[in-house]
C-alpha cells in the first residue's frame, strides 16, 4: 500500500513536468485514479465483484492516463516526459503487486493442519487426564490457548482487509485528500 501511495505521489509530482496542454488532463486522470484505489481500499476483500469492479475502473483510467503520457511523450520527447511515463509504470506495477499480495492466502492444506493441530491437542489433552484421573494444571490450558490463538492470528493475518488485524489505509487516503484539493 505504501508502495502504491508512493508511486501515484510521484507520479503526481512529475505531471507538473509535462506540457502546458497536457498537465491538467493529465492531473484530472490522477486525481480520478487515486479516488478509485482509495475506494478500492476501503472493500473487504471477500467482496471480489465490487473490488474487481474498481480495479478495471482504475485500469480504464491508467490507460487514459497512459495515452496522455503518450501524447507527450511523441510531442516532446525529452528526459522529463520518459520520467513522467516511467512514474506512471511504477503506478501500475503497484497497483498489480498490491491486488496480487492480497489475493495470495496461507494454503489450505496448512490451515487444516492448524486446525487439526490444535483439535488433536485437545483430544490426547483429555484423552490422558481421563486415564490418569488428574485433571491437567494452569500451564497445559494457557498452552492449548495460546496455540488456538496463535491459529487464528494468522488466518486474520492472511486476510489483511477484514478481522482484527487490518492494513492501515492512511498513505493512500491521505494522498487522496491532497490529490483531491487540486483544481485546474
Amino acid at each position: 500500500m505504501v508502495n502504491e501511495a508512493n508511486a501515484i505521489g510521484t507520479a503526481w509530482l512529475r505531471s507538473d513536468l509535462i506540457g502546458d496542454e497536457r498537465r491538467d488532463a493529465a492531473k484530472a486522470l490522477l486525481q480520478r485514479y487515486v479516488a478509485i484505489r482509495a475506494e478500492a481500499s476501503t472493500i473487504s476483500a471477500a467482496e471480489t465483484q465490487a473490488r474487481g469492479a474498481l480495479i478495471e475502473e482504475a485500469n480504464d483510467v491508467f490507460a487514459e492516463l497512459w495515452q496522455v503520457a503518450v501524447a507527450e511523450a511523441r510531442a516532446a520527447s525529452n528526459p522529463v516526459t520518459m520520467s513522467f511515463a516511467a512514474s506512471l509504470n511504477d503506478m501500475t506495477d503497484a497497483l498489480a503487486s498490491r491486488d496480487a499480495a492480497i489475493n495470495r492466502h496461507v494454503p489450505e492444506l496448512v490451515l487444516i493442519l492448524l486446525f487439526g493441530t490444535f483439535i488433536l491437542l485437545g483430544g490426547v489433552v483429555g484423552y490422558s487426564s481421563g486415564i490418569s484421573r488428574i485433571r491437567p494444571g494452569v500451564p497445559v490450558y494457557a498452552m492449548m490457548l495460546l496455540i488456538v490463538v496463535l491459529v487464528f492470528l494468522i488466518i486474520d493475518l492472511d486476510r489483511p482487509r477484514r478481522g482484527l488485524i487490518e492494513v492501515d489505509q492512511t498513505n493512500l487516503s491521505s494522498l487522496n485528500e491532497s490529490i483531491a484539493q487540486w483544481r485546474p
